[in-house]
């Protein structure tokens, strides 16, 4: 058993109950949030350190223990995470730098990564990705813009694309000192779109968590979070009653259950690993 997976399970405090489903009628295929036209070279947004320390805070840590410097790198999942993920930050005045770009590849990270990383002078860096395909930068390795039903021989494709970029990000932040935690995504939906990806990107992520074990975390905590032994769920019983975890695409997050959880998941691992 990982560090990381020991941080499971997480104490949920008591939550709202979920708000209503989405209207049905989501494209199934495609990624509501995403952006289709997006453009690789994605200018990126000036990082912003979490808040400052609050009233109290001795009691909620030891002040001993080091500040990270963080950083969560990722697509719509992270950015329908980003305001739990700065807010879980600054209960330990930790800094962290989230950067979400729906829709979104990690080649859509290449042009500008060494810049952002460099200006936050991250010490940890998550990337959180779940299989998008349609931005320019994946388009123009994977034959054009992929249909709804992958074949075999595209699947293999895109994932091969995801392991090369992610692999290229990994040697950067090695170089540059920085260790890599690469997130395994929870599982989707059975027939959807993102669905057709998650086996062998997670595949992918474990050979190359297993390519550099000394520089690189595989942060099983998303999946194991959201998704309990790699089965999706859409929702969970909490205080005895039934809430939504999972939108209606069964891709995304429903707040304030699901996005609690996934911002946990993500976060707790970089910040309380030695």
């Amino acid at each position: 058993m990982s560090r990381t997976t020991r941080l499971l399970p997480w104490l949920v405090a008591p939550l709202l109950a979920a708000l209503p489903a989405a209207p049905a009628g989501a494209d199934p295929w495609h990624d509501p949030l995403s952006r289709a036209d997006a453009a690789s070279t994605v200018q990126a947004p000036t990082p912003t350190p979490s808040r400052s320390p609050y009233p109290g805070k001795d009691a909620s840590w030891d002040a001993n223990e080091p500040q990270r410097r963080l950083a969560v790198y990722g697509d719509s999942l992270v950015m329908q995470t980003r305001p739990l993920l700065e807010a879980l930050a600054g209960t330990r005045a930790t800094a962290v730098d989230v950067w979400e770009l729906p829709g979104a590849a990690p080649c859509d990270l290449l042009p500008a990564y060494g810049a952002r990383v460099r200006a936050f002078a991250a010490e940890r860096v998550e990337l959180a990705f779940v299989g998008n395909a349609t931005t320019e930068c994946m388009t123009s390795r994977i034959g054009g813009r992929p249909p709804g039903n992958l074949s075999p021989a595209l699947r293999t494709r895109i994932v091969q694309v995801y392991e090369a970029d992610l692999a290229t990000l990994v040697r950067w932040n090695r170089a540059a000192g920085v260790r890599t935690y690469l997130a395994l995504p929870p599982a989707m939906a059975p027939g959807t779109w993102h669905g057709q990806l998650t086996a062998p990107l997670t595949a992918a992520l474990s050979r190359l968590a297993a390519r550099y074990p000394a520089e690189v975390r595989l942060n099983t905590a998303p999946r194991d979070t959201l998704t309990p032994g790699g089965v999706y769920r859409s929702t969970m019983v909490l205080n005895g009653r039934q809430v939504q975890l999972r939108h209606r695409d069964g891709t995304h997050l429903f707040a304030p259950v699901g996005t609690t959880l996934n911002a946990q998941a993500l976060l707790w691992p970089l910040a309380l690993e030695p």
